[in-house]
C-alpha cells in the first residue's frame, strides 16, 4: 500500500506542477494582453494619426477654410474691378485723378495749404 500511496503522492505533485504551470501562463498571458493594449493606446493618443493630430489637423483645416474665404471675396473685389476698368470710364477717371493728381482740360486745381 505504500506504493499505491507514493503513486498518488506524485500523481498529486505533478497535477501542482500543472496548477502553477496553467497560473504561469496565465500570468504571461495576461501580460501580453497589457503590454498589447499599451501599444494599441500609445499609437491611439501619442503616435501618427493620434486623436492629438486629428485635432490640429481639424484646426488647420478651418484656418485654411477661413484664409479661402477671405481670398475669395477678394479675388471677387478685383474681379469686380476689372471688369469696371474694362468697361466703364468713371472708374478711370476717378484713379486717373486719385492716384495721379490729373485734372480735365476744362477745370483748373487749385491746392490749399494749411499753415502752420
Amino acid at each position: 500500500m505504500a506504493r499505491t500511496g507514493s503513486l498518488r503522492g506524485m500523481g498529486g505533485y505533478s497535477a501542482l506542477k500543472r496548477a502553477r504551470r496553467r497560473a504561469r501562463l496565465r500570468v504571461l498571458a495576461g501580460l501580453f494582453l497589457a503590454v498589447a493594449i499599451v501599444g494599441l493606446q500609445y499609437r491611439l493618443w501619442l503616435g501618427d494619426g493620434s486623436v492629438a493630430d486629428i485635432v490640429n489637423l481639424r484646426g488647420a483645416i478651418e484656418t485654411q477654410r477661413e484664409e479661402n474665404e477671405r481670398l475669395y471675396a477678394r479675388n471677387r473685389e478685383l474681379e469686380a474691378e476689372v471688369i469696371d476698368l474694362k468697361t466703364g470710364l468713371e472708374s478711370i477717371e476717378y484713379r486717373a485723378r486719385r492716384d495721379l493728381g490729373m485734372t480735365r482740360r476744362d477745370e483748373t486745381f487749385y491746392q490749399i495749404v494749411e499753415r502752420r
